[in-house]
């Protein structure tokens, strides 16, 4: 079974790297482990509750993601966890950006992205002002167009109404 550098140590580490999780699968599976004896094993190891059965469920339904994101080497065996986009058109607009600078030779440094990326969320929550200022003008009219409408084609009933 593949030992993990700081079991030997008996230290506790915050978080687990993708690459430590899926050592811990890989293990479980080898030895026919339940989760819980998974669990129950490397408590004893010095994890805590990092390998809690709840947290080895989870990384068995993430288990092709992690293993994607290692073995393609689009994330650092060492990272802990991934995020979704929160906002895919701000992503898709830095890396636009990103994909510009790099056909321009420039060089790109972290503290330029980050730059960059303040700016498109400028950028977008005016953006987003706009058009909800924008559509509230919209459904302000929409109202008074139809309430206006219907007064005309039934007065009466207008009428009774504001009564």
């Amino acid at each position: 079974m593949q030992n993990l550098h700081h079991l030997a140590a008996g230290c506790q580490k915050d978080t687990l790297t993708f690459q430590e999780k899926l050592t811990i699968l890989d293990n479980m599976q080898k030895m026919k482990w339940s989760q819980k004896q998974t669990s129950s094993y490397y408590n004893n190891k010095g994890y805590g509750a990092q390998v809690s059965q709840t947290n080895i469920s989870c990384w068995l339904k993430d288990k092709e993601k992690m293993e994607a994101h290692v073995g393609v080497g689009g994330v650092n065996p060492t990272t802990h966890r991934t995020h979704s986009d929160h906002h895919p058109e701000l992503e898709a607009a830095l890396t636009h950006w990103v994909e510009q600078q790099e056909a321009k030779l420039l060089p790109i440094k972290g503290r330029l992205i980050k730059v960059k990326a303040e700016r498109l969320v400028k950028a977008f929550t005016i953006f987003v002002h706009l058009f909800l200022l924008f559509l509230g003008h919209f459904l302000y009219m929409y109202i008074f167009l139809n309430a206006y409408t219907f007064a005309v084609s039934q007065p009466h009933t207008f009428r009774q109404l504001l009564l």
